[in-house]
């Protein structure tokens, strides 16, 4: 476990299901398709092509409960903290906008750890420089067929080790793939997200 982070104390999928009052029960699961996890270099909508650059992180689409049944996450959907921080950035992105918090935990190299939810819209409360309670909702999830686009709405959450010489008006979605003062990690080592892996891709369902 990374220094600083007890897993056990992360429930971001507990607070998703109850804050959206989810019909989940404990054996409740995110899906993944090809394309949606952390590293991955094919996209997971049509028409299925190779990223740019390597997936930052994940993406938050498809969740099932215990009879198996496959659901999608809707636009609104609230979006919890995963851990108590403040917001340091807010800015657009091509289906909502990304917020990134600096959470209230270093590692013992001093590095903050960051979280960049993507696709989001942010609550009315929510701005630059206000703090943010893990397990709180502090967005809700943007419309992508507002915004034409290919794929549905989803959460995209990016987790990375950000040095303290890295101002948070330098943490943008390019500066994650090559600054040397930022260390993506995989969210799956982090969250409480119990996971389905699919073989098959929801563009052909």
């Amino acid at each position: 476990m990374h220094s600083g982070i007890s897993k056990s104390t992360i429930d971001f999928t507990k607070h998703f299901i109850t804050r959206n009052r989810l019909d989940c029960t404990g054996d409740a699961c995110w899906v993944f398709y090809p394309g949606m996890l952390f590293k991955e270099i094919r996209t997971w909508w049509p028409p299925l092509k190779n990223r740019t650059h390597p997936h930052e992180g994940i993406d938050l689409c498809f969740y099932s409960d215990d009879t198996d049944s496959i659901s999608m996450i809707r636009p609104n959907m609230l979006v919890p903290a995963l851990m108590d921080g403040t917001v340091v950035k807010i800015a657009p992105d091509f289906l909502g906008q990304t917020i990134s918090i600096q959470h209230a935990v270093q590692d013992d190299e001093g590095r903050s750890l960051y979280g960049l939810y993507g696709h989001v819209v942010p609550l009315d409360t929510v701005s630059e420089g206000c703090t943010v309670t893990g397990g709180e909702p502090f967005a809700g999830v943007a419309d992508a067929e507002q915004k034409g686009a290919p794929m549905p709405s989803h959460l995209h959450i990016t987790i990375a080790w950000i040095d303290e010489r890295c101002p948070p008006e330098d943490v943008s979605w390019n500066s994650v793939k090559c600054d040397s003062r930022i260390e993506m990690i995989d969210p799956l080592t982090l969250i409480d997200l119990p996971a389905t892996l699919k073989n098959d891709n929801p563009a052909m369902m």
